[in-house]
């Protein structure tokens, strides 16, 4: 009983941490881009699209993390089939969550290229690795469920 708090916790920590990297990454992003102006909003369109897409993307994870931890649950026949089935559509939910934050950091990346022109050397520099580490950190979370059906567990690599 104690180690499945434990567990729960370890879900809940990691799923957390990933989700505040990436909101994190998305808002310096765009706070660049939004430096001339070129893509200004006012305060409430600035942040609640990133809130809610990182808010789902959080859930996600928390899901996905918190389903392989009930594993050792014994399952009868019948409900291990639908097991397998929910396996699958939280997988399918996954993706079109990182797909949505993918495209919506894209449309960002956009902007900031065009900003990006007039930065400084060192900034640019900086801009480069963020983007990279942030399309990186997506990737690896698409990748997630062909490394979590090799290891059978999700295998959170970002964290």
């Amino acid at each position: 009983m104690n180690t499945d708090i434990y567990k729960l916790l370890n879900c809940l920590t990691e799923s957390t941490f990933i989700t505040l990297m990436l909101f994190f990454w998305i808002l310096i992003i765009h706070s660049a881009a939004s430096t001339e102006q070129l893509l200004s909003l006012d305060q409430s369109r600035f942040y609640m699209p990133k809130v809610s897409i990182c808010i789902f993307v959080w859930i996600y994870l928390l899901v996905e993390t918190s389903f392989y931890e009930t594993e050792g649950i014994a399952w009868s026949a019948e409900a291990e089939y639908h097991r397998g089935i929910v396996w699958i559509i939280i997988r399918l939910a996954g993706v079109v969550i990182l797909s949505i934050y993918l495209s919506y950091a894209a449309l960002i990346i956009a902007g900031l290229h065009r900003v990006m022109n007039l930065m400084k050397k060192s900034y640019k520099w900086i801009m480069y690795a963020t983007v990279f580490v942030l399309v990186t950190s997506v990737s690896i979370l698409y990748l997630n469920g062909s490394v979590t059906l090799r290891f059978e567990k999700p295998v959170l690599f970002a964290a």
